[in-house]
């Protein structure tokens, strides 16, 4: 009986050891970076309150743009809830800066951010100073009540903001002309899964078939008659939040 009680203790003894042994798990070293931007994209010449959400980016020093590309501000920075979903894939830091990009700017503008924890990677604001931007104005989540577009071609900076959210815009076409639509989302770090949808009055919904471009949406439709056409927005998985942005391209072909 004492050979089992001494073999008993040796291995609880040896286990423990082992135990001890193996190497403690270290905290990853999580680089600082930007995820996403609110709005998506910035206008030439034109200041611009920005959100930029990412990594450890609580602490940052300067928003750097490459020279004569633009300028910003820091306003405020800290920690902010991360979403329900891909909390890591978003962060839970925000800066909100104030931003002017030179008016002779053509394309994308690159930054950086400068951070205790060193800097971010470059991430490109989206700029064509061909389209005026206008932005979503709420409420505008029904048929009865859409935002007007009035002339294209346009760049609307929405955000499905909650939960089962649709953002609907109205505009007036005529028969023969073709309307081109491009979301701008998912592609530029939206948790977005944009869904788009053309209706006329009655609630009819028109046989539109959208391409997928890198989890976002474009559609080319010809419209069959002069009348009103809505357009509606919503994330196809009926998700919502602050990082829910987009940047809708309109434009007649």
């Amino acid at each position: 009986m004492r050979k089992w009680f001494c073999l008993a203790g040796c291995l609880v003894v040896g286990a423990s050891f082992e135990a001890n042994a193996q190497p403690k798990k270290t905290e990853k070293n999580v680089e600082p970076r930007v995820t996403v931007m609110m709005p998506l994209g910035l206008q030439p010449g034109v200041k611009t309150k920005l959100a930029i959400r990412g990594s450890k980016l609580d602490g940052a020093t300067e928003i750097r743009f490459a020279e004569g590309a633009g300028e910003a501000k820091i306003l405020s920075q800290g920690k902010v809830e991360a979403p329900d979903k891909n909390p890591d894939k978003f962060g839970g830091t925000q800066i909100l800066a104030e931003v002017t990009l030179s008016d002779k700017l053509t394309g994308p503008a690159t930054f950086t951010i400068v951070t205790p924890s060193g800097e971010t990677k470059p991430h490109s604001a989206l700029v064509d100073p061909t389209r005026p931007i206008v932005n979503e104005i709420e409420p505008n989540d029904g048929f009865h009540k859409p935002q007007s577009v009035d002339k294209l071609p346009i760049a609307i900076h929405g955000a499905i903001a909650a939960p089962f959210d649709v953002d609907v815009f109205a505009l007036q076409g005529k028969k023969g002309q073709t309307l081109r639509l491009e979301m701008q989302a998912a592609r530029h770090g939206s948790a977005l899964m944009p869904h788009v949808t053309l209706f006329r009055p009655g609630s009819i919904a028109l046989d539109v078939q959208p391409k997928g471009v890198g989890g976002d949406v474009t559609l080319e439709y010809e419209l069959p008659a002069d009348d009103r056409y809505f357009i509606v927005v919503s994330d196809a998985l009926d998700a919502g939040g602050p990082v829910h942005v987009y940047r809708l391209l309109l434009e007649w072909k």
